[in-house]
């Protein structure tokens, strides 16, 4: 037993390096001097480190813009589809059965379009409300669940929940919001996890629509910022990671917070 524990927890540090290897490389080529070419050998420490390479990437393109652009709309999207979605999910579970299965069946086959076939129809309709280089089509995705498979998700949370509790609960004389915030959410608190991380990985690294629906490039997400400083200067490595590990980070450290929130609460819940 002591074996496979050993075994076990070896394999996950395994992971973890080969998972942490490129970022660290990443961070490492960032600390080079600009214009340096990337180191011919592995190197584990850095040779003079300096964070020019940061400063240079700032005055080529506004990156500290952009960043707080890609913030403000984050702070947006991501709430916003926790609640629709989840309350989406909600009310497919007070549905009959024959009109949840034909609203489930729409969600599926909603899957299954490309995302390509709703870019014209979809900024023809922005055109005609004007509101084209604004961050209204960038977010009001968020006002329908982002994506059909994030109420899905819910759902299926959802469904591991008694239909006398919510009974119970009605007849107590709880209104549906109450019932959503103070039974539904602490139920499915993994799920909600999992949304919040793929629906900033959506919108954190969506490159389309920005580029779609923006004309200012005060307005650009990070994004977009970053293919801009690739485009000013093609070659310069140190510059280029140190771009890339501004993208990144916030990702990491945004992981780390929703894993010890995640943890705490699966804590709580036993």
């Amino acid at each position: 037993m002591r074996v496979r524990m050993i075994l076990k927890q070896g394999c996950l540090l395994l992971v973890l390096v080969i998972w942490l290897l490129p970022l660290y490389w990443m961070l490492l080529a960032s600390l080079r001097l600009p214009g340096t070419p990337p180191a011919p050998t592995i190197t584990w420490l850095p040779q003079h480190p300096s964070l020019n390479s940061y400063a240079q990437a700032a005055a080529i393109v506004p990156l500290w813009t952009f960043l707080g652009n890609s913030l403000l709309i984050m702070g947006i999207t991501v709430p916003l589809t926790i609640v629709s979605a989840s309350w989406a999910a909600l009310g497919i579970m007070y549905l009959r059965p024959s009109l949840r299965i034909w609203v489930l069946g729409t969600l599926i086959g909603c899957l299954l379009i490309p995302t390509q076939m709703v870019w014209l129809p979809r900024f023809i309709l922005f055109a005609k409300l004007k509101l084209i280089d604004s961050y209204w089509p960038l977010i009001v995705p968020a006002f329908m669940g982002s994506s059909p498979l994030f109420v899905l998700l819910f759902y299926w949370a959802m469904r591991r929940i008694e239909p006398e509790t919510l009974e119970a609960a009605s007849l107590d004389g709880a209104h549906t919001l109450q019932i959503w915030a103070t039974i539904v959410m602490p139920h499915v608190v993994p799920t909600t996890v999992t949304v919040i991380v793929l629906t900033t990985v959506l919108y954190w690294s969506d490159f389309i629509t920005p580029l779609m629906y923006l004309k200012s490039e005060s307005r650009y997400p990070l994004s977009v910022g970053l293919s801009i400083l690739q485009q000013m200067d093609r070659a310069n490595w140190p510059i280029l990671m140190a771009g890339a590990v501004i993208m990144t980070l916030p990702l990491i450290l945004g992981f780390l917070l929703i894993q010890r929130l995640f943890w705490r609460s699966m804590l709580d819940s036993r």
